[in-house]
This record gives C-alpha cells, structure tokens and sequence, in this order.
C-alpha cells in the first residue's frame, strides 16, 4: 500500500493534478510516447485546479496517468497489486498494448474482453479483479466507490474523455440518474 501511495503522490505531483487522501484514483497505463504527444491531463488538470479554487469542488475520483514498458509485464504486475491492496485504487486502463495480456492477471474475465482485451479492469464488492470491455459501467462502479454512494442525484463534471471512454460513462451516468 506504501507504494501505491508514492506512485499516487509523484503522478499527481508530476501532472499537478490534485489529489487529497480520500481520492480514490484509476491508473491509465500507456507507453512513454502515447502519454508524450497528449495534452489531455494538462487540460484537465488545469480545469479541477480551477473547479476547486473557484467552487469549492470536491475531488472524489480521478485517473492518473502511468507509464510502463510493453515489453515487461511487470509494470502493469505493479498495478494490479496496487489495486489489490490499496482500497483507494479502484481500476486500470491499460492502453493498447495492454490490453491483451492484463487477463491473465485478474479473478475474472469477461468472455469479449478476453477475446478483443481488457478495457478496463475494475474492484468489485468483494475486492474480485474483473476484466470487461465497458467503461462506462466501470468507470460508474468506480465513481460509487469513491463517493460512498450511488451515482443517483450526484453532480459529476467529465473532463475530457470526448471519445469513446467519455461518451460511455456519461451514458451510464445518465441512465443511473
């Protein structure tokens, strides 16, 4: 858990992206140069550092981007343990690369995740590692784990995220309430 608590404590610091104790976090993990040529978590960082200053807003979840080697499973071995053990670390994205090897890693694997890739990997009740191909329902699950509660009447800003990934949560966001 220590360690997992570093890595949270350098990414957030490295991308200035703002991170308390009762932040839970999801690690997007990705090779060197995908993260280099995007400009996502700069703009996103810059819009919660304005949220919180201006309103107030509270952090409940966020993901942290983490690079890792495509040829050493070892880094994604890494945040799976994180995962395992730390109760603030509710999911991964691996990136492409990723995606086909990270279910020989987890509890369960859904059968067109196994088949196409696990995106993403998620908690559930009973701590279970489970691997699907449905964001928006994870990224839910993570979101109800971080606020202590369902996403029913809860005000939630996505920032970034326009593609795929964004459109997929904020479906689920909307057909939960």
């Amino acid at each position: 858990e220590q360690k997992s608590e570093q890595l949270i404590a350098e990414t957030s610091k490295k991308f200035g992206i703002p991170v308390d104790a009762a932040t839970h976090v999801a690690f997007h993990v990705m090779p060197q140069e995908r993260l280099s040529g995007s400009t996502t978590y700069k703009n996103n960082t810059a819009a919660l550092q304005a949220m919180q200053t201006q309103n107030g807003a509270k952090v409940n979840a966020v993901v942290l981007p983490v690079v890792a080697d495509e040829k050493n499973m070892q880094d994604v071995q890494r945040i799976i343990a994180y995962m395992r053990y730390n109760p603030r670390v509710m999911g991964m994205i691996p990136a492409a690369g990723f995606k086909d090897k990270v279910s020989d890693y987890l509890d369960e694997v859904s059968d067109v995740a196994r088949f196409l890739g696990v995106d993403p990997v998620y908690k559930d009740a009973e701590g279970r590692l489970l691997g699907d191909l449905d964001l928006g329902k994870s990224q839910a699950r993570w979101l109800e784990q971080a606020m202590q509660r369902k996403i029913k009447d809860s005000n939630i800003v996505i920032l970034g995220g326009a593609g795929v990934t964004g459109l997929a949560a904020a479906y689920e966001y909307l057909k939960e309430g």
